[in-house]
């Protein structure tokens, strides 16, 4: 009986390794045929949005400002985003394939103006911003770098990166949360060691929080 027990689990744990192999094997192929594809750039030219949401991109995230709103894609052809517009929000979101290894590259060009909110998400990448105005919203970088030159919010803004750097060159912000498990947190280009606060329970917050790197607002 128990030589049959072994005999059957050795059969058992055999299908679930040929089971496995064939799931990777297929999760490999989609993802080169995927990847294969030529690198393009395409331009979307968009009406007036009055709110932003970029759902996990697979690269860098750029807010641009200009007399006009457009975003500009360039990546594989393949992988490109869904672009839509819901109402007045802006609303692109990547095609979720496990462990893409090709690039997407956004640019979101929008005039100086405030918008409701902005929700933005690099999955795999860097977030630059020149001039971003919001009422409120949170921008959110799981493996890369926040860096936004002039920030302007009139509620509650947070930035976030699991590992990577935060910096604000200007924000009006009325009270701040500032927060660095393994970093700096430097306000006024002053170090404050791991974190910051600052009129924390004003409605005109940024509130910024990296996991592995620093943070830094001016």
């Amino acid at each position: 009986m128990k030589k049959k027990f072994v005999v059957a689990l050795l059969i058992l744990c055999g299908c679930l390794s040929l089971t496995g192999c064939h799931i990777i094997s297929d999760l490999a192929s989609a993802n080169f045929v995927l990847n294969k594809g030529p690198m393009i750039t395409k331009t979307y030219r968009e009406k007036v949005f009055h709110s932003i949401n970029i759902d996990s991109i697979n690269g860098d995230i750029h807010f641009k400002n200009a007399n006009h709103c457009r975003v500009i894609y360039k990546g594989n052809k393949n992988l490109m985003p869904t672009v839509k517009m819901y109402g007045t929000t802006l609303n692109i979101k990547n095609k979720r394939v496990a462990r893409i290894n090709s690039i997407q590259d956004i640019t979101v060009e929008m005039p100086k103006r405030y918008l409701n909110f902005v929700d933005a998400n690099a999955s795999n990448g860097d977030i630059y911003g020149s001039t971003i105005m919001m009422r409120t919203g949170t921008i959110t970088s799981d493996n890369g770098d926040v860096d936004i030159k002039n920030l302007f919010l009139k509620k509650k803004v947070k930035l976030d990166s699991a590992n990577g750097d935060i910096n604000v060159d200007y924000c009006n912000a009325k009270g701040y949360n500032l927060s660095a498990d393994n970093g700096d947190v430097t306000f006024n280009d002053k170090n404050m060691d791991d974190s910051y606060n600052k009129n924390s329970s004003s409605q005109q917050l940024l509130s910024a929080y990296s996991d592995n790197g620093d943070v830094s607002v001016n």
